[in-house]
């Protein structure tokens, strides 16, 4: 940070070993995607019965904002548990979409 100012945000680029560390992420959400999101989304709808009301449009609002927002995307959760973070990617993205598209994972983004 400049001395009296702020730093001017730029573009985020990882370290070597930080780029290689978030292929590594990614390559491992894309095997095992397809084993534990539709048993994940299997047990918050039929086994907990959770329901997101308006899941369409949450969907389509996500999309939209994500369309139109050029730099990083935010998504926060008001608990620190895990089934919050699952619930969220449920509401934000289809099992299907999420299994077929890395990027759909929030922590990937």
């Amino acid at each position: 940070m400049a001395s009296g100012g702020s730093a001017a945000a730029g573009p985020a680029t990882l370290s070597g070993r930080d780029a290689w560390r978030h292929g590594v992420q990614r390559t491992i959400v894309t095997l095992v995607a397809p084993l534990w999101v539709p048993l994940a989304a299997a047990f918050m709808r039929f086994v907990a019965g959770y329901r997101i009301a308006d899941l369409a449009d949450v969907r389509a609002e996500f999309d939209r904002v994500r369309r139109e927002t050029s730099g990083p995307l935010l998504v926060c959760g008001n608990h620190l548990t895990l089934i919050d973070s699952l619930l969220i990617l449920w509401a934000i993205r289809s099992p299907w979409r999420l299994v077929t598209d890395p990027d759909s994972f929030t922590w990937n983004t």
